[in-house]
């Protein structure tokens, strides 16, 4: 997508600090929704929540659909997209376009690395004019560097006027992975693995590399399915031949996938959510186990990196 398309996603950013501001910001926005026919999905936390139902909950009805910004998705990014996604198709089936409300919520240094690169990728993924998008940030809650990232995500600022901060989709996404990825260390553990019949014994031996550096037992399930994916996506697409690695670093568990495949021909369809009918979706599976996942191409082949925090 051009910058020129990105910058015309309806696709807005409101800042706000009080109660009161999220009120006077949120509701002339769902209320223009309704007015026109449009149904509204607003995820936000259980205070906003109980004064926007003040607001607009008996002219609404039906057509707006209240959700809990804590709790939908599992507080994972993905997860929360991928909800909000099905959401979307659900209203959109009763009417030509829809309007959508979402505050951020977010829980460590990774989550909102997450929120970022999802932001950026929304631009390039929300090209339907059937869809207008407010997102909410509380100045209370979330870091100067987070509310940068976000200034930087939003092609118009609310209620409804260009951005000059506005960063092209790809430039940022690019600078936002530059500016972390290392090479593993020379330490780190590696085996190969050739077929998918290897994919259990895989499995086996990244848990317990797991379990000795301090993750969970849902974390390691997490590492098991979202290595799994990505390994079959190796050997699917990138040839007979993919390597696992993975090591401890800071508060980190990292495993990392690579191949000699080209890479993914299509890099917008990582942060694209699967249709609700589909199987196996494997990028987008390993991305809502990890607590960030990293794509990298070079000559070489492509490296997939999946990190979890250690708890």
């Amino acid at each position: 997508m051009t910058t020129a398309k990105a910058a015309c996603v309806d696709h807005r950013l409101l800042e706000y600090g009080s109660d009161e501001e999220f009120v006077a910001g949120v509701a002339p926005f769902v209320l223009e929704g309704l007015r026109v026919g449009e149904p509204a999905l607003l995820v936000a936390s259980p205070r906003n929540l109980v004064a926007m139902r003040e607001v607009v909950g008996t002219r609404a009805g039906e057509r707006v659909r209240f959700a809990d910004s804590d709790g939908w998705g599992s507080g994972n990014v993905p997860a929360r997209v991928l909800a909000v996604e099905w959401a979307v198709r659900k209203l959109l089936a009763t009417a030509v376009r829809c309007r959508v409300v979402e505050e951020f919520t977010w829980r460590g240094a990774a989550q909102r690395k997450q929120w970022c690169r999802h932001e950026a990728a929304t631009n390039l993924l929300n090209t339907s004019s059937q869809v207008s998008m407010l997102c909410a940030a509380d100045t209370r809650a979330n870091t100067g560097a987070f509310l940068d990232d976000l200034r930087r995500t939003h092609p118009l600022l609310a209620p409804d006027r260009r951005n000059p901060r506005f960063v092209e989709p790809w430039t940022y996404l690019a600078h936002l992975d530059d500016d972390s990825y290392r090479p593993a260390p020379p330490d780190a553990d590696t085996s190969t693995t050739v077929a998918d019949t290897d994919l259990g014994a895989m499995r086996q031996r990244v848990t317990a590399e797991a379990q000795a550096a301090g993750l969970g037992e849902y974390q390691r399930q997490c590492l098991a399915l979202a290595a799994t994916e990505i390994v079959a996506n190796a050997l699917h697409h990138g040839g007979t031949v993919a390597t696992v690695m993975t090591w401890a670093e800071g508060s980190s568990f990292c495993c990392e996938v690579s191949d000699a495949g080209p890479g993914i021909a299509d890099p917008v369809a990582v942060y694209r959510p699967p249709e609700p009918a589909r199987g196996r979706c494997g990028l987008w599976l390993a991305r809502t186990f990890c607590d960030d996942l990293r794509i990298v191409t070079s000559p070489a082949g492509t490296t997939v990196r999946m990190s979890f925090t250690r708890s």
